[in-house]
């Protein structure tokens, strides 16, 4: 994976990576769009999976925004952006900047295991967005 890719990247040497807490998830989103715009379906979305905010070294704040951007990208790309954000911390803070970035998109469930409940909900949603 290209790190220059991130809008808001700070350089570090791939050699030098280990594995943390560190997510630049508006480089993620680009990368997956870039995917999906080679792809010659109508109806498109990715479905992102998250513990908290998109953060990094040199990427805080930033994150926020870059992901922000990325949904927004996506978006303006006929693809769709969902966020199932695992809340155990249950910060305000947080919860807000979530909805935030991925507006009525953020799903979102006190615990990794309550994610099989709110699938179902989801699949079902969307497969309508694409039927009718």
């Amino acid at each position: 994976m290209d790190f220059e890719r991130s809008k808001y990247y700070y350089p570090v040497s791939l050699l030098n990576i280990e594995a943390s807490g560190d997510n630049r998830d508006g480089m993620i989103l680009r990368h997956e769009m870039e995917l999906l715009n080679r792809r010659n379906e109508k109806n498109k979305f990715i479905i992102m999976f998250s513990d908290g905010l998109p953060s990094a070294e040199e990427y805080n704040q930033s994150g926020i925004i870059d992901t922000h951007e990325a949904v927004q990208e996506a978006a303006k790309n006929g693809i769709g952006v969902i966020n199932i954000f695992i809340n155990q911390d249950n910060e305000e803070n947080t919860l807000e900047a979530i909805k935030n970035i991925y507006d009525t998109n953020a799903v979102i469930v006190d615990d990794a295991e309550n994610i099989v409940y709110v699938l179902p909900q989801l699949m079902q949603r969307l497969l309508t967005q694409i039927l009718l």
